[in-house]
């Protein structure tokens, strides 16, 4: 006899928000694996019941809070770019630039919560793994695309150079727990793309 499957409450309301806010502070914070249902659903102040009305499990939150991380980190992320830089080229150097302040205006600096979370979901059939690369290769696409636009060579390159520095600077910066490593990070970008340059 075939079970039936459960019926989601899939409504933006005002609680299913809280608790995939909550959710999101919490796996940001404190790691996706040491975060469980209880811890979830204590902070949020409902019941677990509520939980799994609008969520069939914790790994559909963790997808939901992947993806919505990702459209938000995007936006804030091209939004800064936007209000700082002229030219694709400065967004080169700008993006890094970026990582500087978004740690210095952060109580809690955690890095990247995407970073932070490939260390945790390793495996690549996982549907929370494919949000994960997806949101990296975002990323290099930007890098590899301004590359092109300002004339350098090797692009496609250039772009895994950038991405690798981007993402190390990240977990660099939040083990020390202190700015020094972006420093570093951008005299190196300078050295880089003047051996790229067109």
């Amino acid at each position: 006899m075939n079970k039936k499957k459960k019926k989601i409450n899939t409504r933006n309301t005002p609680i299913r928000e809280r608790i995939l806010e909550t959710a999101s502070r919490l796996f940001y914070e404190n790691g996706i694996q040491a975060v469980g249902v209880d811890k979830i659903v204590a902070e949020a102040k409902v019941a677990k019941m509520t939980l799994y009305s609008y969520f069939a499990s914790k790994d559909d939150l963790i997808i939901e809070y992947l993806e919505k991380s990702s459209i938000a980190w995007f936006e804030e992320f091209h939004a800064y770019l936007n209000s700082k830089c002229k030219s694709d080229s400065d967004r080169l150097l700008q993006s890094f630039i970026y990582i500087k302040e978004s740690f210095g205006k952060s109580n809690i600096y955690r890095g990247s919560g995407f970073v932070n979370a490939a260390t945790e979901i390793s495996d690549p059939k996982d549907p929370a793994h494919s949000i994960i690369l997806e949101h990296q290769e975002n990323l290099r696409e930007c890098f590899e695309r301004w590359a092109f636009n300002s004339g350098f060579r090797n692009v496609r390159e250039l772009s895994y150079l950038l991405i690798n520095l981007f993402s190390g600077t990240i977990v660099s910066t939040m083990v020390e727990d202190f700015p020094e490593p972006i420093t570093h990070t951008l005299n190196t970008i300078e050295i880089i793309l003047g051996l790229y340059k067109g």
